[in-house]
């Protein structure tokens, strides 16, 4: 069976780039307080910490040939709860060396050609870079209509206190009823570009595959989701009877046809090909990224969702959530 080894690219861009971000950098600088206790060396310790564990898991492997049982998601916060009093006592820039040097031996014991460890610590480091630059990361939700981006978008962005920006906003022009003339393409991408290369941190949810993709190297991660066709249908009806009136949509009514177009769309995008938003072009278009991606399929929760992004965020997620305000449940 082949193994998808691309998280080894992944991870090495992601220390790439702290490693630009650490350069330079002061004592005092590397000392700055982060929300809910962390400051910025122990974010570092903490991902040194983290690919320090990856290393030894991949040293078991090649000493014993079997890969070490996994943790559970569950033991993750009280781990770095656990660790915290630890790694802010470490000097900070002992603390950003280590996050350097283990990152460096994990990813070239990683490059060897043996089954792919623990995936988790790309994301983390994605977190520490953003928690360098002091800000809340930069992530892009996407998925099929109905899949729920926007919702997610929503509760993720304020948890971290960042804005949230929908595609749709930028794709489609104003008018009533919503959703009938697109934007050209140049206008779009000059309104969306003015929100995006604002200072700080944004949630940006909707799909703008091809159109969008000189946006990409600002992702630090990439969140799809996946619900299961009849669910997202049967989301897709109730929101359209919701929005226009059930009368409205109905045989006869003023927007049937228009309904009926957007939800024949709709459900072939799990079969569908290149010619429309489709499953097919969105898995091509995340496995061509050189960023994290995080894989959301089936039926949970929002709070599940947001749980399981803020995990892969690392502290500075969990810092921002526990600053920042509100909780979000699912109905």
């Amino acid at each position: 069976m082949s193994v998808d080894r691309s998280y080894i690219a992944e991870n090495k861009t992601q220390l790439t780039r702290l490693q630009a971000l650490l350069a330079g950098r002061s004592d005092a600088e590397l000392a700055r307080p982060v929300p809910a206790g962390w400051t910025v060396a122990a974010v570092l310790g903490h991902l040194a910490f983290w690919d320090q564990r990856a290393l030894i898991l991949l040293e078991h492997l090649e000493k014993t040939g079997t890969a070490p049982a996994g943790y559970s998601g569950e033991d993750v916060d009280w781990i770095n709860d656990a660790g915290k009093p630890m790694l802010l006592a470490v000097p900070p820039r002992r603390a950003a060396e280590l996050c350097l040097s283990i990152g460096q031996a994990v990813d070239a014991g990683e490059s060897q050609p043996r089954p792919a460890p623990d995936r988790s610590l790309r994301g983390s480091r994605a977190g520490a870079a953003g928690a360098l630059a002091g800000v809340a990361p930069r992530v892009h939700i996407l998925g099929a209509s109905g899949s729920g981006t926007t919702t997610l978008g929503q509760a993720l962005a304020a948890r971290l206190g960042c804005p949230h920006h929908d595609v749709d906003s930028y794709f489609w022009l104003p008018s009533d009823p919503p959703f009938q003339h697109i934007r050209a393409r140049d206008a779009r991408r000059a309104m969306l570009s003015a929100e995006l290369e604002q200072p700080g941190g944004w949630v940006l949810s909707g799909s703008l595959c091809g159109w969008g993709d000189v946006y990409i190297p600002l992702f630090d991660l990439v969140v799809f989701l996946w619900i299961p066709p009849d669910l997202r249908m049967a989301r897709l009806a109730a929101r359209e009877a919701a929005r226009y009136g059930a009368e409205t949509i109905a045989p006869g009514g003023a927007l049937h046809a228009g309904s009926v177009a957007f939800m024949t769309w709709a459900a072939a995008y799990d079969e569908g090909g290149l010619e429309i938003r489709s499953l097919r072009i969105h898995n091509d278009w995340l496995a061509a990224l050189p960023g994290p991606v995080l894989r959301l399929e089936g039926d949970a929760s929002v709070e599940a969702n947001l749980a399981a992004v803020l995990r892969v965020l690392g502290p500075v997620g969990r810092a921002r959530q526990a600053a920042g305000g509100g909780t979000t449940t699912s109905s």
